[in-house]
């Protein structure tokens, strides 16, 4: 199996099926998460509460790969998430992307991007101009 088939199972497995064992199976253990949260490192049991708190606020996620390139052990790939929000009646639609590197079928360093402030605006968390109001020098709260 290629690195991007493991990767491609892998979001599967976790973020469609909920099955957090994938984590431990994918994951070295001494593997971090870098760019989910500001200024940490997530070990895998920190990316497994994270991908439990996220799947609470949602429901029937799909996830579609926009491109994908694999380049010796590197993996970078960019999705598109679409799922029901849990918190109010509408849907949701995100993007992110992952760079990975594996060795011996399992992920040693892996570098993320998600829009989590376009995710929170559709949930209702925070207002929808956040972004405008952050452009103009105004607070949130």
């Amino acid at each position: 199996m290629t690195n991007s088939e493991l990767l491609q199972n892998f979001i599967q497995a976790v973020w469609i099926n909920g099955d957090l064992g994938a984590v431990d199976q994918l994951f070295a253990p001494d593997a971090g998460a870098d760019g989910l949260l500001p200024d940490m490192t997530l070990t895998p049991e920190d990316f497994k509460t994270m991908v439990m708190a996220l799947l609470n606020l949602v429901q029937e996620p799909e996830i579609s790969l926009v491109k994908m390139l694999e380049d010796e052990d590197w993996v970078a790939m960019m999705m598109r998430v679409r799922a029901q929000s849990q918190i109010g009646p509408d849907q949701i639609s995100a993007t992110g992307q992952i760079m990975a590197r594996f060795k011996d079928g399992k992920i040693v360093e892996v570098y993320n991007h998600f829009d989590f402030l376009g995710l929170f605006q559709q949930l209702g968390l925070i207002p929808h101009e956040a972004v405008t109001l952050c452009l103009s020098g105004e607070p949130l709260g």
